[in-house]
């Protein structure tokens, strides 16, 4: 990305022209970022390096994020490990020093970083501080965290030179709404991302991004940076808006909605939270107390029944939604195959069969009572003929949740890979069964020609 000066005097992005997509503002959006050709499912779009990278956990180097050889830094006491011992700038540790260590003040590293980039990179920083803040909003609803944000505010005014706390409260707000956490076996990380930052939130997306490390290597040039990088779900036209995902898709709307308002304080109007079936899913939808029907998200004010058309409340709503969950979570005692399909059978006697919280359990009962195929091999003929019934609702369960995941969540995802090895798994046990009984030879010949296919479905990114 780079940034230059407009006609007007204003800080302005561009990216090189061999990039599928162009920055580009638009009146109630903001800048965004829109496809300039059609790209192509699987494509990486991009991959944006983190412009800031900071510690999310007391206990990680603060240069590189990492949980390894991590000692204190003899000036400033925060912990730096011996591979980022020369990265630790001076003008950084000086600083530090002022702020003073104590366990929970790793959170101030970020912002402080955000705060010297006005000497380091007059431009990055000046860029940076268009993005959104949210600080009105969120002082608005949470006022503890409000108090918070003044403390670390002030702490970093009296810590950087040239930076009030008008400013440095700005800095906390924009690095709240735009920073992404990093979390992998050895690091623990927030990184603030100049171009990723700029991409909207859609609850059916046409990217899906991922955070790496990368290897630098080179002449001068030895280590590793935080990257994110993004690939295309599906085909995506010219001028289509690019957008990602901020929560998970398998929410219900209520879930979806309350955390993308708590979080970044904007009610999403995206095609799937337009549709009041979620595509046909009804996903969301719960039983109404008036007729056969079910009450489905129509506006910010009401659900609506779509047999009956009597309307409940967003509070009643909310009310049984958690009541159906606390049911669900509570888990059956004994807990085993028997009771486990028993509590589903319930549930499924009230839910939809799409309903968010069934199709959540129906995972939880696939892969807890999965079966390894040797461990299959050593049961006998009658052992296998009790277990018929499990591996029958695993099946069903695993058709279920391929076509809810594709139509949630188009294109490949590591989720669909992994549901397609189940079921080739099921298929072979299933196989092996009717080859032992030597009979219904045309089931055992379709099943065999189903695992045939699903192999060449999966082997590119699962070895098998």
């Amino acid at each position: 990305m780079e940034l230059y000066r407009g006609k007007n005097g204003t800080l302005e992005a561009r990216v090189p022209k061999n990039f599928p997509f162009e920055i580009s503002y638009r009146e109630g959006l903001g800048r965004c970022l829109f496809a300039t050709r059609e790209i192509r499912p699987e494509e990486t779009v991009l991959t944006d390096s983190a412009i800031l990278l900071g510690p999310s956990n007391p206990d990680v180097c603060i240069v590189c994020c990492s949980e390894r050889d991590r000692r204190k830094c003899r000036l400033c006491d925060f912990y730096v490990c011996s591979w980022c011992i020369d990265s630790h700038s001076d003008e950084e540790c000086s600083v530090l020093v002022k702020v003073g260590y104590t366990r929970d003040m790793y959170n101030v590293v970020l912002p402080v970083r955000f705060a010297l980039l006005q000497v380091r990179d007059n431009d990055m920083f000046t860029w940076l501080l268009q993005y959104m803040d949210h600080n009105e909003e969120r002082n608005r609803k949470n006022k503890s965290l409000r108090r918070s944000t003044e403390r670390m505010a002030l702490i970093v005014s009296s810590s950087v030179q040239g930076i009030s706390i008008d400013l440095a409260l700005q800095i906390i707000g924009i690095l709240f709404t735009n920073c992404f956490e990093f979390s992998s076996q050895t690091i623990r990380a927030r990184a603030l991302y100049p171009l990723v930052s700029l991409i909207n939130h859609s609850c059916i997306p046409n990217l899906r991004h991922t955070n790496l490390i990368k290897e630098m290597r080179g002449v001068n040039l030895n280590g590793e940076i935080v990257v994110m990088e993004l690939e295309t779900q599906r085909t995506v036209m010219p001028g289509t808006q690019l957008t990602i995902r901020y929560n998970h898709y398998t929410q219900g709307n209520l879930q979806r909605q309350k955390f993308l308002s708590e979080q970044w304080f904007f009610r999403c109007h995206c095609q799937r939270c337009e549709d009041p079936t979620e595509f046909g899913t009804n996903t969301s939808g719960l039983p109404c107390n008036h007729c056969s029907g079910i009450i489905l998200p129509t506006s910010d004010q009401g659900w609506v029944c779509n047999q009956c058309g009597e309307t409940e409340s967003i509070d009643k709503v909310q009310l049984m939604e958690e009541k159906l969950l606390n049911l669900a979570e509570t888990k059956p005692c004994p807990f085993n195959i028997t009771t486990s399909l028993q509590q589903l059978h319930n549930l499924s006697k009230i839910l939809h069969t799409n309903h968010f919280i069934l199709m959540d359990l129906k995972e939880k009962f696939l892969f807890g009572f999965s079966m390894n195929l040797r461990k299959v091999r050593d049961l006998s003929l009658d052992q296998k003929r009790k277990l018929v019934p499990l591996w029958s609702a695993q099946e069903k369960y695993c058709r279920q949740l391929l076509s809810y995941h594709e139509i949630l969540d188009p294109g490949k995802s590591p989720l669909k890979t992994k549901l397609l090895l189940e079921l080739r798994k099921i298929l072979l046990i299933q196989s092996k069964v009717l080859s032992e009984e030597n009979k219904d030879k045309d089931e055992l010949v379709r099943k065999l020609n189903e695992v045939k296919g699903l192999n060449q479905m999966v082997y590119t990114q699962v070895s098998l």
